[in-house]
């Protein structure tokens, strides 16, 4: 405690000095007023007649690399209105090079881009964004505080044509893809950005500062809109799909050929002008890019991506507070390991799902005129059952694993003045089996920023409870935080506290790896935002870090570093760090214990990492990035290195091989246990050695079609040198062992994954999708060293193969107003 108040005393000097040299940052607000019109404009990226009569908007400001600076090429604007919609109209001058690459749609790729994002209720922590690429590839993006989010979804029209010295851009977005108040006349806060990808060049038309935290709250203001309102927000995207899953097996009881067909439906429905429900019906999932398995050898779960469009798109509110893991839903079962337990003679497990079936999710979310977002999350999975069957009388029965099963989230997030909010979030998993316990979690959260946006004042406070199953008496758990930081400017800091109750548990519906444990941290940093000498910008950090555990009041970890990055006038990004623990610390959860009272007493360790990151606006580029660990031990260290070359050979084809190095060397780690004998916890003595080799590659015939491909193989191996047993002091006693109780432990993982697609956006919001994969997760391989004879191996083993085909068509009230139109004439 002594060092970390000591290097907190220093960071407090630095700040108060810091402070005195720092003046206030003022923030622009431009205006621009649009234009009614009574006939709409056709969408064609052609200026007519009716764009005469109105004004531009113009004299852009560079964001980067020269925030502050002139544009370097001319970008105007014009806006005009009708019941409908709202109308853009942009020319974007280019003397240089126009990048005109192909990418899939929400992925702007290598090339230029044009948008405008709107923030309907002005608040500055809200907004929607619609960009285009000179090849006409559509990106929409939604906005919640500062995160983004492209993988919110509109339906809307745009038109592109690329001129020898310039590009337009013309736009129809209908009200049907906005949220608005419903007020006499509108006042939006909007954005225009412009991208150039040939010198690496942001602007926007009304100037944003780096400095400054968040870009929503530096918008423009638009006027004079008047007497529109929000049409009926009703769509339905029906979709079916037809797979058929294959897994070559010799044993008697198990299939090999599975197929599949499922029919379901996602529903959009805009409850008024402010609040969207969202809906999925019996979803499907099979198409989803696979997870990037690994050898876990840690106390904690790995924590995987989520890639299901439900659950990525218009999250952000849910998420807030830090308490909604949605890999929890149509997730592994709660009782996945009870099909395991009390197997009579002769029982095998035939059937246990790895995953619950989802049979429907709903969201409703939005924000009121006076600041308060409201969000309800709600799903149901079915009961879940393992087969055990007799191989001898060939009769099954059925063990539960998971029941019908309810996931709740309810949030009230009330806006405040200067990016400030006040946060309610209840999450609630309810089980409909006594023998299956319930879980509830309340958070609140509050974010209270000062009127210039400059200092930040955070508090957080959490309280879990588990009851009825295993539980006869409710298990109540909480946390708390409190921070505070200055957050614009060259200078930042912040100070936080915070602490988990050793019962603290939210992991039903959230993500905590290490509860019971006090945190004390501190950190400073120092940007640059403009150029100067031959880099443009230059960002460092220095932080320090104090934690005990929680029950019992214990020392648990010490360390502290720094961070520097910096991107050249050449667009060569690099930045190298340093962490260090100057002093032996405790590791309570390596043991698996979880009592507390066990630790591994780590060593003195230091880790250095660099990375260099190439211009991405050339055809070839390319990453590296190394992180090096020592640790005081004898031979004892860590390292991984990251090659990524990216390539682009022409407009349409995109390539990144990337190959990921790591190796461990006498690390230490908990061993599982010695049947011979019982004098303690065991670890061992291991080497690890990963190589992960990824390819990407995408081929867009055009901007409505693209074949993407992944592949990627995960290979480690672990080989264990000695074993031994913690003593009280947190060392491990070492015991013999013969080779073959040994080398049991040693594993050799392999896996291996590639997710083929062939995505059609035959009509807007409509698309065909047909995916093929190839996969095997497997750790039964002979231990090999050698990544090409282990490969091999690997490769003459059974995989499993899956193909499918999705259709989904997109409908709304408009599509069934002219069924309607049609019908009638037919029958004339």
């Amino acid at each position: 405690m002594k060092r970390f108040l000591f290097v907190l005393n220093i960071l407090i000097f630095s700040i108060l000095f810091a402070e005195a040299q720092e003046s206030d940052i003022v923030t622009e607000h431009r205006v621009y007023s649009c234009v009614e019109i009574d006939n709409p404009p056709k969408i064609d990226a052609l200026i007519d007649d009716i764009w005469n009569s109105v004004e531009w908007a113009e004299e852009f400001t560079q964001v980067e690399p020269n925030p502050g600076e002139k544009e370097n090429q001319e970008t105007k604007v014009k806006l005009i209105y009708d019941n409908d919609a709202l109308y853009v109209f942009a020319e974007l001058i280019e003397n240089e090079e126009i990048f005109e690459f192909l990418s899939e749609r929400d992925d702007p790729g290598n090339a230029d881009w044009f948008g405008i994002v709107i923030d309907a209720y002005n608040e500055g922590t809200n907004g929607l964004g619609f960009f285009v690429t000179p090849s006409g590839v559509q990106l929409d993006a939604k906005y919640v505080g500062q995160g983004e989010d492209f993988n919110w979804n509109a339906v809307w029209t745009s038109a592109v044509r690329v001129e020898d010295n310039k590009w337009t851009v013309e736009m129809k977005i209908p009200y049907a893809a906005l949220r608005f108040p419903n007020q006499e006349e509108q006042e939006w806060g909007v954005h225009f950005w412009r991208n150039r990808r040939v010198n690496r060049e942001l602007d926007s038309w009304n100037p944003v500062k780096p400095e400054i935290d968040g870009f929503l709250n530096q918008a423009g203001v638009l006027k004079g809109i008047k007497n529109v309102k929000t049409p009926l927000r009703l769509q339905f995207f029906p979709y079916i799909t037809l797979g058929l899953d294959h897994f070559p097996n010799e044993k008697k009881f198990f299939k090999d050929l599975t197929p599949n067909f499922s029919v379901g439906m996602d529903v959009k429905y805009g409850i008024n002008d402010a609040f969207t429900l969202d809906m999925t019906l019996i979803p499907d999932f099979s198409q989803v890019l696979s997870d990037d398995f690994v050898l876990n050898l840690s106390p904690f779960e790995v924590r995987f991506n989520e890639n299901r469009q439900f659950f990525t798109e218009g999250t952000e509110l849910f998420n807030k507070a830090g308490l909604f893991y949605s890999r929890r839903i149509g997730g592994t079962p709660v009782g996945f390991g009870n099909a395991y337990e009390n197997l009579a003679d002769n029982e095998i497990v035939s059937d246990n799902p790895s995953s619950n079936q989802l049979l429907n999710a709903t969201k409703v979310s939005g924000r009121t005129p006076g600041g308060l977002g409201i969000g309800v999350f709600n799903a149901f999975e079915a009961g879940t059952d393992a087969t055990i069957l007799n191989t001898e009388t060939e009769e099954e029965r059925k063990v539960r694993t998971s029941p019908f099963t309810n996931y709740n989230i309810v949030v009230l997030d009330q806006d405040l003045s200067g990016n400030s909010s006040i946060t309610m979030t209840n999450t609630n998993v309810t089980r409909f089996d006594d023998n299956f316990y319930n879980a509830n979690v309340i958070g609140f959260n509050s974010r209270l920023n000062d009127q210039n946006n400059k200092y930040s004042f955070q508090t957080s406070l959490a309280l879990s409870q588990k009851s009825g199953g295993e539980f006869d008496n409710p298990e109540l758990g909480y946390k708390a935080g409190i921070s505070l930081g200055k957050i614009s400017g060259n200078f930042l800091y912040s100070f936080y506290y915070g602490l988990e109750s050793d019962k603290y548990d939210p992991n039903d519906l959230g993500l905590l790896f290490s509860p019971n444990e006090k945190v004390y941290y501190a950190d400073v940093a120092y940007n640059i935002y403009k150029p100067f000498w031959k880099v443009n910008n230059f960002y460092s950090s220095f932080f320090v870090a104090y934690e005990r555990l929680f029950s019992p009041d214990k020392f648990s970890n010490f360390g502290m570093g720094f961070n520097l990055r910096t991107t050249t006038n050449k667009f060569l990004t690099m930045g190298t760090f340093f962490n260090i623990e100057p002093i032996e610390t405790f590791d309570f959860f390596e043991p698996r214990t979880f009592d507390f009272e066990t630790y591994y007493q780590y060593p003195v360790n230091f880790s250095w990492g660099a990375f260099i990151s190439s211009n991405y606006s050339k055809p070839f580029a390319l990453d590296v990035s190394w992180n090096f660990r020592w640790f005081d031990e004898p031979g004892r260290y860590a390292l991984s290195v990251n090659v990524s070359p990216r390539f682009r050979p022409n407009s349409k084809l995109f390539i990144v091989p990337r190959v990921n190095f790591y190796r461990s060397i006498n690390e230490v780690g908990y061993a599982g246990s010695f049947e011979e004998v019982s004098a303690g916890i065991p670890m061992g003595i291991r080497n690890i050695k990963t190589i992960t080799p990824i390819l990407e590659m995408d081929y867009v015939l055009n901007n409505a079609m693209i074949i993407k491909t992944r592949v990627r193989h995960n290979w480690t191996t672990t080989r264990y040198d000695r074993f031994g047993y913690l003593n009280d002091d947190g060392w491990l006693d070492f015991v013999s062992l013969e080779n073959d109780q040994m080398n049991v432990r040693d594993v050799n993982f392999h896996a291996f994954t590639v997710d083929l697609v062939y995505r059609w956006i035959f009509a807007p919001g409509s698309e065909m999708t047909v995916v093929w994969k190839n996969s095997i997760v497997s750790s039964e391989f002979d231990l090999e060293d050698r990544y090409v004879r282990s490969f091999g191996d690997m490769i003459d083993s059974p995989f499993q193969k899956g193909l499918s085909v999705r259709i989904l068509y997109f409908m709304d009230s408009a599509f069934f107003n002219k069924f309607k139109k049609s019908k009638g004439k037919s029958k004339v």
